[in-house]
């Protein structure tokens, strides 16, 4: 298995997938058992087949180094859990680390149907949402200076462009800019609390020694 050094993220995506209406029932008996599988910048079987080929010790040493750089570029598909309900309830938050300067651009959402017997889950639909329109950046430079959150209701369709239900995302981007300045910011207020609370101490230590020292000497 290939292995890539550890990098950096430029910024981190949080998906927070709050719940679906309008989907049709996949099966002849009760609700939908949905669930999403969500990526960023791949489609999901994209990404599924470099996780899988990455993982694959009998794939060409170079095959497996260039899945590794691949995969490395594009976060991991995340799913959340299953909500057996017509209209399922998720509210999940799912984080994206992002390893590319020019920011996340499309979100991968799929929507699928557990089946319980030893068939395999049915595909309800997908949708793909253009990540910098939604947030409204107008440039990588201009996604990179501030966080940016919005909340959409992205439409799903399946295979024959059919609409197929509705899913609330929750997508909020923070550029590692952003947060190193929220880092040193807070560690600007640690400190002065620091500061003050160590005066606050040494003066109640002082008072309570002297006190003491005050109370030996007394009769």
């Amino acid at each position: 298995m290939a292995t890539t050094t550890k990098q950096i993220p430029y910024g981190i995506l949080t998906v927070t997938a709050v719940q679906a209406r309008g989907l049709p029932r996949m099966d002849m008996m009760g609700d939908t058992d949905a669930y999403l599988k969500i990526s960023v910048d791949l489609p999901v079987a994209e990404a599924e087949g470099l996780a899988k080929k990455d993982g694959d010790d009998s794939d060409a040493e170079e095959d497996a180094d260039k899945a590794a750089a691949q995969l490395a570029a594009a976060p991991p598909v995340l799913r959340t859990q299953v909500a057996d309900l017509a209209d399922p309830v998720w509210h999940e938050k799912l984080a994206f680390p992002i390893y590319t300067q020019a920011g996340p651009g499309k979100l991968y959402v799929e929507a699928w149907d557990q089946d319980k017997g030893p068939s395999s889950d049915d595909f309800i639909g997908v949708s793909v949402v253009d990540i910098p329109a939604l947030l409204g950046a107008s440039s990588v430079a201009d996604m990179a200076k501030h966080q940016r959150v919005a909340d959409v209701w992205a439409n799903l369709e399946d295979p024959q462009g059919r609409n197929v239900g509705q899913v609330q995302l929750l997508v909020h981007y923070l550029p590692q800019g952003v947060f190193d300045r929220m880092g040193a910011k807070f560690n600007k207020q640690t400190d002065s609390m620091k500061t003050a609370l160590s005066a606050k101490i040494v003066a109640v230590v002082t008072d309570m020694t002297a006190s003491k020292i005050k109370g030996m000497f007394s009769s």
